[in-house]
């Protein structure tokens, strides 16, 4: 076989084991919806809207990250974000406010309503490993309706100790970030029913 067949054979061959891999996987953050549990507040109910959330450059994106040591990050093979992540944080947060503010009506962050209280998350950092252990670091302000007045300003770290790991690890991964997400929103839930004259 001359050069050229032989090199166009070995392409052929990497392109066959390329295509025989597992199919890449799409993940989000938040649960499925359930109709039979999802609250319908009144249209009077005051409005709580959640801003775009903050996060470092190196994690907004649609690739699943996790640590590998002190300083290295890999992208896992097998599984990807279906949005940003920046975007799945807040779609996450927002649903879980939805349950625990039953008496809230939850709205897009964007265009900004003065009538709506302000929640304002800056997420510092969010490491997960493939076992499982996560940490999530954010702070957050909640802000008062039509003065814009801060009525809460603190922060915190939320962390899930290592799990079961799956075949690939991504489920692992993700189940671990979804459950720090969820502590947050636990904390966020308390500071949006902080009454606005609490602080000074």
């Amino acid at each position: 076989m001359t050069p050229a067949p032989r090199v166009f054979a070995g392409v052929l061959l990497a392109l066959a084991g390329c295509a025989g891999g597992p199919p890449v996987r799409t993940f989000v953050l938040s649960a499925a919806l359930d109709p039979q549990t999802y609250p319908v507040p009144a249209q009077a109910a005051p409005a709580v809207q959640v801003q775009p959330v903050l996060l470092p450059d190196y994690l907004d994106t649609e690739e699943i990250l996790v640590r590998n040591g002190l300083h290295e990050l890999q992208a896992s093979a097998t599984g990807r974000w279906g949005e940003r992540l920046s975007a799945g944080i807040a779609h996450s947060l927002s649903a879980a406010l939805v349950l625990r503010l039953p008496g809230y009506r939850l709205e897009p962050g964007r265009p900004r309503d003065k009538a709506a209280r302000q929640v304002i998350v800056d997420v510092e950092a969010f490491d997960v490993w493939r076992d499982g252990h996560c940490a999530l670091s954010a702070s957050w302000t909640i802000l008062e309706r039509e003065t814009g007045a801060v009525v809460v300003a603190d922060r915190g770290l939320f962390t899930t100790p290592p799990g079961s790991l799956s075949a690939s690890g991504d489920d692992t991964v993700v189940a671990a970030m979804a459950r720090a997400v969820g502590e947050l929103a636990v904390a966020l839930s308390a500071a949006v029913l902080t009454p606005a004259d609490a602080f000074p």
